[in-house]
């Protein structure tokens, strides 16, 4: 539950080996919620910087890898093997953060059932948009009585901004609602 666990888990992951290595050019590392080519991109957001360093000296300050105890990323998948991108951030983490990460992997329905509960210290989920508009990322992933916000995020502010974004007509206007 602590901000600065959850940046020092992300501060550790090489995006750009990730990208270049794992997946082998074919993705662009991501820097915020919307992808590049959708409405509402914003080109010069920064994006949580690889920063090993860093990133242990959030942990240490947050008790070290010994406070958390046992650390588990919940998967969909039936003991097959968890894949490359999976295998490259349990080595970063490892690595960079001297944490081990076991990947729990469950039949898809009890997945779904363990992420509406919250049963997860970490989960493994991808998203991809119906269509290209920001509302098929924002509203649906991080209002908060949304049913696939699964991260449980909540805020009413943002929920404001989302609420208005639904009902403008203008797009320009509607676009701006979402990117704040």
């Amino acid at each position: 539950d602590d901000p600065d666990v959850r940046r020092a888990f992300a501060m550790a992951i090489d995006k750009q080996v990730l990208s270049e290595v794992v997946l082998k050019e074919l993705v662009v590392p991501a820097k915020g919620v919307l992808p590049p080519g959708m409405p509402g991109f914003n080109d010069s957001l920064e994006g949580i910087p690889f920063d090993p360093d860093g990133a242990r000296e959030l942990l240490d300050d947050a008790g070290g890898p010994g406070s958390l105890g046992d650390i588990s990323l919940l998967s969909s998948g039936r003991g097959a093997s968890v894949g490359p991108i999976i295998e490259a951030l349990q080595a970063m983490w490892e690595q960079n953060l001297g944490v081990t990460v076991e990947v729990d992997q469950e039949e898809f329905g009890l997945f779904l059932r363990d992420l509406d509960d919250g049963n997860f210290t970490m989960f493994d989920l991808g998203w991809v948009a119906d269509y290209v508009d920001p509302q098929n990322f924002l509203d649906i992933k991080f209002h908060s009585q949304s049913p696939n916000n699964e991260m449980k995020y909540s805020n009413p502010d943002v929920d404001e901004l989302l609420e208005e974004a639904r009902t403008e007509q203008d797009e320009p206007t509607r676009l701006d609602a979402e990117r704040h």
